[in-house]
């Protein structure tokens, strides 16, 4: 690991660190502390586990992305936490954007998202832990951008919208 890092996260629940540790502070994982740039997810065919105490918005980044690798994307990583141009997880085909939120996703964060998307000849994924706003789920339902909520306590993982319910579709095919 390089001495220059500015900061380590726990592969399993997102916790942040300024220095390496063995162990995860919240958590208590072995070996799951990596510098932030080293992170990356290797493909699975196993659901991403339940989070019963929570986790972190980037907790909620890694979920995420081990949701896409579940779904069949490749060459999925968590961007850098911040700075990251709206773009929260990038996959080969795809872009993604997340949100650990209570309350609801409005129109203009799906509309930057799929115009970063756009730009990037990619897919736009939308994932949030709240819902979404009647003119969000319209938008996405017409730019066909899919749109997922999520549940770190419970481990789930529920498509919002027909784009959403195909990626779903198409992985069960495999």
């Amino acid at each position: 690991m390089s001495p220059k890092a500015s900061h380590f996260l726990c592969e399993e629940c997102g916790w942040a660190s300024q220095k390496w540790l063995g162990r995860c502070g919240k958590c208590a994982s072995w070996g799951t502390v990596v510098e932030a740039s080293e992170i990356r997810i290797v493909n699975s065919s196993e659901t991403p586990q339940p989070h019963p105490l929570g986790v972190s918005p980037r907790g909620a980044e890694i979920l995420c992305s081990q949701w896409m690798v579940y779904l069949g994307f490749q060459g999925v990583k968590v961007t850098e936490f911040s700075n990251d141009g709206g773009v929260d997880i990038e996959a080969d085909t795809a872009v993604a954007q997340v949100k650990l939120y209570e309350g609801s996703v409005g129109v203009t964060e799906i509309r930057e998202l799929v115009g970063v998307a756009h730009v990037d000849g990619r897919t736009p994924i939308f994932f949030t832990s709240g819902s979404y706003t009647k003119e969000a789920r319209g938008f996405a339902d017409s730019a066909g951008v899919p749109i997922f909520r999520y549940s770190v306590e419970h481990g789930t993982l529920q498509p919002e919208n027909r784009a959403a319910e195909q990626i779903v579709i198409d992985r069960n095919k495999q």
